[in-house]
């Protein structure tokens, strides 16, 4: 914390009370030495408490709120005019930790939902990593049907293109929102067809929506269908 400014009174002090002692020691004389004494204590204190106003306003106009450790000391100072100042600290201290917190969740959904998405694609062109083999279930025979008719090939560009539009900051939210009705049809097909992956698909299901059920995104979008 910020050390108070100096008061350019301090100096007359001394010379006050040297100008006191010099004039006729009468009870006029000491009261009027007294209230001049008080004037200038009452200005050191009134610098220190603006120095201490000006520190909490610079900590709010800054975009890092203050630490709790220095938000405990404000509250220790003990001086009402600092209150105000001091909760809207705390207040913008926890917005933007709320804030973080959410755009930390959404960035990593992305990558997880974007690493099997280009994984798949990866493997679909390269061979990588033998197919599943059919375990007798409907969906194991459509995926063999999709893969034999070349389907497949375009779900893997579709995947590739998602995924790594998924791991661009600027178009991560409609990413996101394009990769959602796919992931409810994983859903829907795997608990119909395929009832070994529904487990995988739930999963998938609630990165996808960690990444769009972001309120600074959907406020845009919404704006923006509203104009």
């Amino acid at each position: 914390m910020s050390k108070p400014l100096a008061c350019p009174l301090q100096p007359e002090i001394p010379r006050l009370a040297e100008s006191a002692a010099n004039r006729d020691v009468d009870a006029v004389g000491c009261n009027e030495a007294q209230l001049a004494h008080r004037r200038v204590e009452d200005r050191i204190l009134h610098v220190d408490r603006r120095a201490n106003q000006r520190w909490v306003e610079r900590q709010v106009t800054e975009p890092i709120a203050a630490s709790p450790a220095q938000l405990c000391e404000l509250q220790s100072l003990g001086d009402p005019p600092l209150y105000p100042a001091y909760f809207s600290v705390a207040r913008r201290s926890l917005f933007a930790g709320i804030i973080s917190s959410v755009r930390q969740v959404q960035t990593c959904g992305a990558v997880i939902l974007a690493v099997p998405l280009i994984g798949s694609s990866v493997n679909h062109a390269f061979q990588l990593v033998a197919p599943p083999m059919d375990d007798g279930s409907q969906g194991a025979r459509m995926w063999e049907i999709i893969r034999d008719g070349g389907l497949m090939d375009w779900l893997a560009v579709g995947h590739m293109v998602l995924g790594v539009l998924l791991l661009i900051p600027r178009t991560r939210f409609a990413a996101g929102l394009a990769q959602l009705p796919i992931t409810i049809g994983i859903v829907a097909f795997n608990v119909t067809m395929f009832p070994s992956g529904v487990v995988l698909a739930l999963l998938m299901l609630a990165v996808n929506l960690a990444v769009v059920l972001r309120r600074a995104d959907l406020q845009r979008l919404i704006a923006h269908s509203s104009g």
